[in-house]
């Protein structure tokens, strides 16, 4: 489903309200993050231009916002609809792909 000019609208307002609130340092975060997207914040002092390969991948790491808190989730949520099971803000490839994450949702799945 595509997001509608409305929605980005709610959302810019809840980021807005967010960084103006500042709970739980959420300013800082935002500058740290944003400073990803500068050329010259990213790129290492000793990184050098010819140090670099040009590829086609890219990665967008989405983390959940708790629009009732207004915080950041900083964890795995588990939930489950029928025989069905979600994880949301599963933020790291890595992780998700060990034997420690299937082990969890394998015991989660049998506790709920």
């Amino acid at each position: 489903m595509l997001a509608t000019t409305f929605d980005f609208i709610v959302i810019d307002g809840r980021l807005a309200s967010m960084c103006l609130s500042n709970k739980n340092n959420f300013q800082l975060l935002a500058e740290t993050e944003m400073a990803k997207y500068i050329k010259h914040c990213f790129l290492l002092p000793a990184l050098k231009k010819s140090d670099l390969v040009l590829t086609s991948k890219a990665a967008i790491c989405q983390q959940l916002i708790n629009i009732k808190t207004r915080k950041l989730e900083m964890d795995f949520i588990f939930e489950r609809a029928g025989n069905l099971a979600y994880v949301f803000n599963t933020i790291s490839p890595a992780f998700t792909s060990s034997f420690t994450f299937s082990e969890m949702i394998v015991d989660q799945s049998r506790s709920t």
